[in-house]
C-alpha cells in the first residue's frame, strides 16, 4: 500500500479496491470565505470510476463566522448531482484539531469525474480547510 503523501505529492494511492476503503481526492487550502468559486479536488487513486464512502474538511486556519456552507459536486459551477450538498454547514472549523465529516448525499452514483467545491455562503472571517474524500475506485 502506497502512502498518498501530502496534498502536493504525485505519488498515488495504490490500495486496492478489496482492502477497504482509500483516498480518492484531496483539496488542500480550500477557501471557505469566498463564495460561488469552483475549488477543484485532486486525485490520488489509479482508476476512473468511484463512489464516495466518507468526506471530511479539516480545519487548517482561520475560523468559522458567520456560517459558512457549500457542497461538493462532479462538475465546475454546481453542475451535475451534488456529492454533498450546498448546504453543508463548516460551523464546527473553529480551531486546531477540529473537523466537520460531510453527510454525502449522492449514497448510490458512480462518479467518473474529479469533483469542484464550491462555497455557498462564505465564512465572514478567513477559514481554510483541508477536504479528503474516500471510497471505492472499481476500475483499478
Amino acid at each position: 500500500m502506497a502512502n498518498p503523501g501530502a496534498a502536493t505529492s504525485s505519488t498515488v494511492n495504490t490500495v486496492a479496491t478489496y482492502n477497504g476503503l482509500q483516498l480518492l481526492f484531496v483539496l488542500a487550502n480550500a477557501n471557505l470565505a469566498i463564495s460561488n468559486q469552483d475549488q477543484q479536488f485532486t486525485r490520488v487513486f489509479t482508476g476512473l470510476t468511484w463512489d464516495p464512502q466518507y468526506i471530511t474538511a479539516v480545519w487548517k486556519s482561520g475560523a468559522a463566522a458567520g456560517s459558512p456552507t457549500g457542497g461538493i459536486y462532479p462538475s465546475p459551477s454546481r453542475g451535475g448531482t451534488g456529492i454533498v450538498s450546498s448546504t453543508q454547514s463548516y460551523n464546527g472549523l473553529t480551531g486546531a484539531f477540529t473537523h466537520v465529516n460531510c453527510l454525502i448525499q449522492a449514497t448510490t452514483t458512480t462518479f467518473t469525474s474529479v469533483p469542484y467545491f464550491n462555497v455557498n455562503a462564505a465564512s465572514s472571517s478567513a477559514l481554510v480547510a483541508d477536504f479528503r474524500i474516500y471510497g471505492f475506485c472499481y476500475d483499478l
